[in-house]
């Protein structure tokens, strides 16, 4: 405990993240609805900044971080494909170290993540069981 507390007061520096919203949508796991899903967002104009999809046998979950949260819910809502609203972390990391710092960070503080994406570990979208804690923790303890 007394090395991470060292780590975690050498990382202060601030953190560059955002506070976000990111949109499930449960769909049915067919050829062409993913991409039905993704030709909407695109024609109203919709940029997404990540979309994640899963499947799970005959349904599937697509994850969607639109850049207007709004139009996509309107655009959801004429599809008839039920969605919730997630409110989720976008954190600019720069590689898996700081990637290691934050969920280690995060696991001190006994905080569950509830959802996490990333590519390349340069940035992670992530939703935790205590978001107020979590933006606080992050923005005083680490330096992504």
């Amino acid at each position: 405990m007394v090395r991470a507390q060292g780590l975690l007061r050498a990382l202060r520096r601030g953190v560059n993240m955002e506070r976000i919203q990111t949109i499930a949508i449960q769909a049915p796991s067919r050829p062409g609805v993913l991409g039905e899903i993704f030709r909407s967002m695109t024609q109203a104009g919709v940029g997404l900044r990540a979309l994640l999809a899963s499947d799970g046998g005959h349904s599937g979950i697509v994850h969607l971080v639109p850049e207007d949260v709004d139009t996509a819910k309107e655009i959801l809502n004429n599809l008839t494909f039920p969605y919730s609203i997630e409110e989720a972390f976008f954190i600019p990391l720069c590689g898996s170290e700081k990637m290691k710092d934050l969920l280690h960070t995060l696991a001190l503080a006994r905080i569950n993540i509830t959802s996490i994406f990333t590519t390349d570990f340069n940035t992670v979208i992530f939703a935790t069981d205590a978001m107020d804690k979590t933006e606080k923790l992050v923005r005083e303890n680490l330096s992504l």
